[in-house]
């Protein structure tokens, strides 16, 4: 029975690695004018999605996120499941092949992407043309004989727009800046389609978008009130100095609007109450503004400044301070704070020449939050001495630009000694291929 309850765990276990794909679920053929949905599956909890681009068709929806959970109880252990879709609705406009890019996501921190996949949009027939004309028609068909319009001209800019901010214009280089997309609305709104995201060449992006939704409240500009959607968040960093362009974000709203019938003068005109006349879903295409940006150059960097910008701390040191020669220690530092951690350097601690010494590895633990990226960044490094002695790691600078104060700052590790002790004869000779770093704990394996 153990036996059997261990080999259901190690293929459970194998089966939450294999779930960590994208499938997709779209048509191979639709003709044209046709409305239709793909559907990109993880089955995992899913992040950071970025949709491919639909060139061929409309996107009028998209992309709709929802996600699903189920637990399953074996031989005392539970398993949990959770599957994430992102769906979009699209129409059909011109005959031909057409190939859908890739997406991509993150689940459980690993890369994911799809595959490019191709649909096929034919031309219908006639004969079925003509059956789809009749039938949308009756469907439209208005009982008392008049033809309905929709109060499109109820909508102009300045009952519905979209508008970009940012927080600083002038920031410095390197320096987070906080970008806000939003709708502002005086009608209601049942949908929206973001088309095309900006470029925002010279810029580093990340994306801080609440998955839980989109956020909603009230602004008063001038003397009208507007109900504001909040559709999209970023962090944006700058690359380079100068005056930069944040180009303008393109979307698609379905605003719902009162049907009106042309006034004849008779009693039928007692239909254009709104009670008679049921809301209808007009399309509206919107752009942001486009933000100017002028980045300052940052000064005269000191020596052993690795590109970090914003406001940080950094501690760290060695595992241990005494070791066996030909055995292994670690020397680690974290970096923490707000700014661009994921685009900081790693230090360069200097170590002595009788140290074997790893490429470092970066652990990564960022949040994307509403006011920017924090988190902290982690550097380590597996050191092997090969021979005994008192040794001294040198102290080191973490040196950081700070745009609150226009300066640059400086974390100090401090220099620490290590005692290296004389080895086990069988173990001097091993080589970097026989340490392993497990959960951040340095095991040592003995040759046979």
């Amino acid at each position: 029975m153990k036996r059997i309850i261990t080999l259901l765990n190690i293929l459970l276990a194998l089966n939450a690695l294999m779930a960590q794909e994208i499938t997709i679920q779209a048509p191979q053929n639709v003709y044209v004018g046709d409305n239709f949905t793909v559907r990109f599956i993880v089955n995992d909890q899913a992040r950071d999605f970025n949709g491919p681009s639909f060139k061929g068709f409309s996107l009028r929806s998209g992309p709709n996120t929802s996600s699903q959970t189920s637990m399953s109880f074996i031989n005392g252990q539970t398993t949990r499941s959770v599957q994430t879709t992102f769906s979009y609705t699209i129409t059909a406009d011109v005959e031909g092949t057409f190939t859908v890019g890739a997406a991509n996501c993150t689940a459980n921190g690993k890369k994911l992407s799809s595959k490019p996949f191709n649909i096929t949009v034919e031309k219908l027939s006639q004969q079925a043309q003509s059956q789809r004309k009749q039938a949308a028609n009756q469907q439209n068909a208005n009982p008392w004989g008049r033809q309905q319009q929709p109060a499109a001209n109820q909508i102009d800019e300045t009952t519905l727009f979209a508008r970009a901010s940012i927080s600083n214009s002038n920031p410095w280089q390197g320096e987070q800046v906080i970008i806000t997309y939003k709708i502002y609305t005086q009608v209601q709104i049942s949908q929206f389609a973001i088309d095309k995201l900006p470029r925002n060449r010279g810029f580093w992006a990340e994306d801080l978008t609440d998955a839980n939704g989109v956020k909603q409240y009230y602004e008063t500009i001038g003397d009208r009130k507007y109900k504001v959607a909040e559709i999209r968040r970023g962090a944006l960093f700058a690359q380079e100095s100068g005056h930069l362009t944040i180009e303008p974000l393109d979307l698609n709203v379905l605003a719902m609007v009162q049907r009106q019938r042309q006034r004849t003068g008779s009693i039928w005109d007692i239909f254009d109450d709104p009670f008679f006349n049921p809301q209808q879903a007009v399309e509206r295409p919107l752009s942001t503004n486009r933000i100017n940006v002028n980045v300052k150059s940052l000064p005269a960097a000191p020596i052993g400044y690795g590109g970090a910008v914003g406001n940080f701390d950094a501690k760290g040191g060695l595992n241990i301070d005494q070791v066996r020669a030909g055995e292994a220690l670690s020397y680690q530092i974290s970096i923490t704070g707000t700014g661009n951690l994921m685009l900081i350097e790693s230090p360069e601690p200097q170590f002595p020449s009788i140290f074997e010494v790893y490429d470092p590895q970066i652990d990564d633990n960022i949040h994307r939050g509403e006011n920017g990226i924090s988190g902290s960044r982690t550097f380590e490094w597996v050191l092997i001495p090969r021979s005994q002695g008192h040794y001294t790691i040198p102290e080191l600078k973490f040196i950081f630009f700070n745009p609150s104060t226009g300066q640059y700052s400086t974390r100090t590790i401090e220099a620490q000694e290590v005692e290296v002790t004389a080895g086990d004869a069988r173990t001097t000779a091993v080589g970097k291929e026989n340490v392993e770093l497990l959960n951040k704990d340095i095991n040592y394996i003995h040759p046979i």
